[in-house]
């Protein structure tokens, strides 16, 4: 036997080492990856997010004939990895897990005379589970928005009236105070009571999906810590998104709606579900919950239904089956459908979009043939600037693996510095940047179409706007709708300093003890750098009736094609998020040219 560990991971390798058997086993201290030195290949690929970000690839290896060979000419381009304490700390944390059905005479038999009602009522618990989990991630995501919501809106309502009338100074400690005070709450949640809130936790369910267990990732008060977390956050205005926190709780209750013990004894359930709950009790099933879950919740982030389920098939399973189609695909549609329903419900206005959308269609012809080769270079820069990204983040997170892990009073004081940093430069951005514009008649129709605001007025006349003010004082779903559906000018300057300052703060931000996800942050950083082109096209080809918002969205496909370097799912999910099939062709495009030139110098994220 020899021990050959291949681990993937921008912040520690994983604990358990998954053999050829498939059997559950927890690395002790004889195996040779949890003692202190480790022979591994190059890394594979990486997972990453808030402590934990790795899956074990390879355990024990039968070394026979042509396999032999293989591993010895493996051997000779192997190096020896001394691992840390922290390191060996958080491998502990990690379990193999057994997908494959136990067979033996018993189970044999007991199959053989297993009644076909029997095989009926498990298949019909099945697909109530999966509604249930549905219905849930679709209601959760709504009471997240709606939390974000009212807690944005105090921040921003605390400071508006004063800023508008130049007063800056007790504004800004208003708002440094507030966005601290958010952001210390939730990482207090994360960093004291439940560390697997952290992060977005999608890389953590794709490892679940793929063999490997990270203790407490998938509990009930892990689901708490996330929810209440993500919305103090996301308000206080961290460059993050609740997307991927959606994703991580769908998954939870997933795993968690079949094998809570006292299901199988509460008197308020029917006999039928009481007697079939404990069915499911296995790891092959709750699985299957969990596929279910991450996909929901994709589709619920995005309004993007087929898009779950292509995300949970693509990026997340590796075990499929058609029967697990249909029923992702019920759980997908139940997702986005209650989401849907809950938002008619409160604002009695139809609304058939996820928690981010861009809006309606672009009127018009969006953009022409000629114009390719201008959004392919969009996606050059976008694969440029997420490999650059990756590579920051990464070390950064190897820094946090070092020095913080494990030191909760540590992690929060990391978490309430990023907050100070980031409300004085969203705060005091604006005032480098003085222009003011006179706000377009076109904009206010599609503004009370859309029924938002997508300027801010900073110290501008009543009527004018400030092109960075309407960036940072705002929530991100506004600013972005505001990127790809605002025909007022961006002025150059302001739409480069944006793209930096967003830059750099997610570069920071991504990995803190608060919960997290990086859809957001990629989409803003993208929608800075297309708009700035399509600006200079505007300005350059003045006749060509260029709009300047599909440079927006061609900016924000390369961004986040150059740091999660996803191809099939995004394209579905941008596809349905913009409600115009007229871009298909482009953001296959960009997509591809953006994971290409970003693979030729690291692995995403």
């Amino acid at each position: 036997m020899a021990h050959v560990g291949e681990y993937t991971s921008s912040l520690l390798p994983t604990g358990s080492l998954l053999g050829e058997s498939g059997l559950r086993r927890r690395a002790n201290k004889h195996d040779t990856a949890y003692g202190g030195e480790v022979e591994d290949e190059p890394p594979l690929g990486v997972l990453n997010g808030s402590d934990a970000h790795a899956v074990v690839l390879a355990g024990d290896m039968e070394l026979a004939g042509d396999s032999a060979k293989a591993a010895s000419k493996m051997h000779k381009h192997s190096h020896v990895h001394h691992m840390t304490e922290a390191e060996v700390r958080l491998m502990s944390t990690y379990e193999s897990l057994d997908y494959d059905t136990p067979v033996s005479e018993l189970y044999r038999k007991e199959r053989i005379h297993v009644d076909q009602s029997v095989n009926y009522s498990v298949s019909v618990a099945r697909w109530i589970i999966f509604a249930l989990i549905g219905l849930f991630t679709g209601t959760l995501a709504y009471l997240l928005n709606k939390g974000v919501e009212f807690l944005s809106d105090l921040k921003f309502g605390a400071i508006r009236e004063g800023v508008n009338r130049g007063e800056l100074v007790g504004p800004f400690f208003a708002f440094l105070g507030i966005c601290v005070a958010y952001v210390a709450f939730s990482s207090f949640l994360v960093a004291f009571i439940e560390p697997t809130a952290g992060g977005s936790g999608i890389p953590e369910a794709k490892s679940y999906l793929n063999g490997t267990n990270y203790l407490r990732f998938l509990r009930l008060k892990t689901l708490i810590v996330k929810a209440v977390g993500v919305i103090f956050s996301v308000s206080a205005g961290l460059a993050i998104g609740k997307e991927g926190p959606l994703v991580h709780s769908g998954a939870i209750f997933a795993a968690n709606i079949s094998h809570q013990t006292y299901l199988g004894h509460a008197t308020w359930l029917p006999n039928w579900w009481r007697r079939w709950v404990h069915r499911f009790r296995n790891d092959r099933d709750k699985r299957d919950f969990v596929s279910g879950g991450a996909a929901a919740g994709v589709a619920a982030a995005f309004g993007s239904p087929v898009g779950g389920i292509l995300f949970s098939l693509e990026e997340a399973s590796s075990f499929w089956s058609i029967d697990l189609t249909w029923r992702v695909f019920l759980c997908s549609m139940l997702g986005t459908f209650f989401l849907n329903m809950w938002k008619i419900i409160d604002t009695g206005r139809d609304s058939f979009e996820g928690l981010i959308s861009f809006g309606p269609p672009i009127r018009g012809v969006p953009y022409r043939i000629w114009e390719t080769p201008f959004f392919v270079l969009l996606a050059v820069f976008g694969g440029l600037s997420g490999a650059v990204f990756n590579n920051l983040n990464t070390a950064l997170c190897k820094w946090r693996r070092d020095v913080l892990a494990g030191r909760a009073p540590l992690r929060l004081s990391e978490a309430v510095i990023v907050a100070a940093i980031t409300a004085i430069l969203s705060f005091w951005a604006p005032w480098f940047f003085p222009t003011c514009r006179e706000i377009p008649v076109a904009d206010v129709n599609t503004m009370n179409q859309l029924g938002v605001n997508f300027f801010s007025r900073y110290m501008c006349p009543e009527g004018e706007y400030n092109s960075m003010a309407t960036m940072v004082f705002t929530t991100t779903e506004i600013a972005i709708r505001g990127f790809f559906h605002n025909t007022a000018v961006y002025d150059w300057d302001a739409l480069l300093a944006y793209f930096a300052i967003i830059f750099f703060l997610a570069v920071i931000t991504y990995g803190i003890a608060v919960p997290s996800g990086l859809f957001v942050p990629c989409i803003l950083m993208g929608c800075a750098f297309g708009r700035l082109l399509g600006e200079g096209m505007r300005y350059a080809f003045p006749d060509a009736d260029i709009v300047p918002g599909t440079y927006a969205l061609m900016g924000a496909t390369a961004s986040l094609g150059g740091v999660a370097r996803m191809t099939i799912s995004l394209t579905v999910i941008l596809l349905e998020t913009t409600n115009d099939v007229q871009f298909i062709m482009p953001i296959m495009i960009v997509l591809m040219v953006s994971k290409w030139v970003g693979d030729l110098f690291n692995i995403s994220l």
